[in-house]
């Protein structure tokens, strides 16, 4: 009984959607050679991770013995976000006001045979 009830929650487990955002993808150039912005789609997105910051590494920086770490660039914001999103490197997001510059795309896949999804790395972007 309790095998089947597994089961069961396995196959109808769904993502769970937190927010939407709009997705925004270069366009062009302006008259002063700006990059313009243009409305793409808006989509669902889950929250994975939202943080600020740079992290230090426990492995030094250099071999000087200054014992200086590295610092290690951590992402703003991890998101999950619908294989049809489609969004792409440097594509800028705004989810809740806040704008995001996104620095990396991973394609995530689903099993047993459920569609997968795609795990966006972005930081703030001004």
């Amino acid at each position: 009984m309790a095998l089947a009830l597994f089961i069961h929650m396995e196959v109808n487990m769904h993502v769970a959607w937190q927010t939407e955002l709009a997705v925004y993808r270069k366009g062009g150039m302006n008259i002063y050679g700006e990059s313009k912005y243009q409305f793409v789609r808006s989509t669902k997105v889950g929250v994975v991770n939202f943080t600020e910051g740079v992290v230090q590494s426990s492995v030094r920086a250099d071999s000087s013995g200054s014992r200086g770490k590295a610092d290690i660039e951590t992402f703003n914001a991890v998101l999950i976000v619908p294989l049809a999103a489609d969004v792409k490197l440097d594509d800028v997001l705004v989810m809740s006001g806040t704008k995001l510059l996104v620095a990396s795309v991973e394609r995530r896949w689903g099993l047993r045979g459920r569609p997968g999804h795609l795990e966006v790395g972005a930081n703030v972007w001004v």
